[in-house]
């Protein structure tokens, strides 16, 4: 970990932050050092809570710029932070170590101290500690991404935004020749994540994202992916004050209003309420969750043998009447039933929820929450 100081992930004021303690109702920034040394420092952007802005906590986000670890690139920073606290967050930026003192892991240790100290405070700078993302461009989304899939689990993010990132080692280790590669670190704990790029990128290769798409796909990772036709490396914010657009598809000026959207929905929508419950789960089906439940689904259920005691009295009824409820289903699911026997509902049924499969039998809903409790009450393993 961070070799000047070892300390800095559990004992976060490196330097006492001068952002009051107690939550304001209008703006606070400053820049916090947190390695004098190597000149990595946080740069804190705290909207007003309370008084007239009604909420008390809202959601936040740490910006990580860009350039090839040898330098933070200043337009993929503020730019894009001012972007997020338009649309509610507390905004941070990091500038980590580059150039001389870029040596891994100081990139990903100065991550951890930024997100440990902001999640500290989070009670006094009015942050929701679960919903803080990450949002990185090239060098800086390999940062992001690292964040993302191996960070601590105190550190870990909520969601990472990863721009143009440099993910595979072929592509990061011109940068750094110790970093490692994101891609092959994905697994099924890895936050949902955004990534976007262009397919003619010269200095990041699309095939970055294809690959990191395809691990969090493998993994049940739920994430949103935009490959636009063409642009420059490094469009940041896609402001016409920051890159040359006429050289930039005009889908791709509107990624940061995308990439908002999406967090509301895996977040939920900062309201005057506070936050409303989020529309997109953290994986692609409840088979990744902690806990057995009526949103797996029914493939997965019926073929796990942890819960097949439970699963057993449903499934030899269905034996008997797959047809009546693959009738209930629809004209499709009754031809493949019809004619494949219980492997052709298979083929369309399993992808389904447990939900799903009991809303066409007749069993009530008090069949289900038995049911339900049931598959809770078992320890997944």
């Amino acid at each position: 970990m961070n070799q000047q100081n070892p300390n800095a992930q559990q004992d976060p004021n490196v330097q006492s932050p001068r952002i009051s303690q107690t939550p304001q109702t209008r703006l606070q920034s400053q820049t916090i050092t947190l390695n004098e040394d190597r000149n990595v420092t946080l740069s804190a952007y705290l909207q007003g809570v309370g008084g007239q802005f009604h909420i008390d906590r809202r959601p936040a986000v740490i910006v990580i710029p860009g350039g090839g670890y040898q330098y933070c690139a200043e337009p993929e920073a503020e730019p894009v932070a001012l972007a997020f606290m338009r649309a509610g967050y507390h905004a941070f930026v990091l500038r980590y170590s580059v150039a001389e003192h870029a040596g891994w892991p100081n990139q990903l240790d100065d991550y951890e101290q930024a997100m440990s100290l902001i999640r500290a405070h989070a009670d006094d700078w009015g942050i929701i500690p679960d919903r803080i993302a990450v949002c990185g461009f090239s060098a800086g989304g390999h940062l992001a991404g690292c964040a993302a899939t191996m960070s601590s689990p105190a550190t870990r993010p909520n969601a990472a935004i990863l721009g143009y990132p440099a993910l595979l080692a072929s592509s990061i280790r011109g940068c750094d020749p110790a970093a490692p590669d994101v891609v092959d670190a994905v697994d099924v704990t890895t936050c949902p994540c955004f990534v976007f790029g262009t397919r003619d990128d010269a200095l990041i290769s699309v095939t970055n994202l294809v690959c990191m798409i395809e691990a969090l796909a493998d993994n049940g990772i739920s994430f949103e992916s935009h490959i636009y036709a063409f642009g420059p490396h490094g469009f940041g914010s896609a402001s016409p004050s920051v890159t040359d657009v006429s050289k930039l598809s005009g889908r791709a000026r509107r990624w940061l209003d995308d990439a908002i959207d999406w967090l509301s929905e895996i977040f939920g929508t900062l309201t005057l309420n506070g936050m409303t419950e989020p529309r997109c789960l953290p994986h692609v089906s409840a088979d990744y969750e902690p806990t057995f439940s009526l949103d797996c689904t029914f493939g997965y259920l019926r073929q796990n043998e942890q819960v097949a005691g439970v699963m057993k009295p449903f499934l030899d009824w269905f034996d008997e009447h797959y047809l009546d409820v693959a009738a209930s289903i629809g004209p499709a699911m009754l031809h493949m039933a019809t004619t494949q026997g219980k492997p052709g509902f298979y083929a369309l049924g399993d992808a389904r929820t447990m939900h799903e499969i009991l809303a066409n039998t007749p069993f009530d809903s008090g069949y289900a929450a038995d049911l339900a409790a049931a598959l809770a009450a078992i320890d997944k393993q």
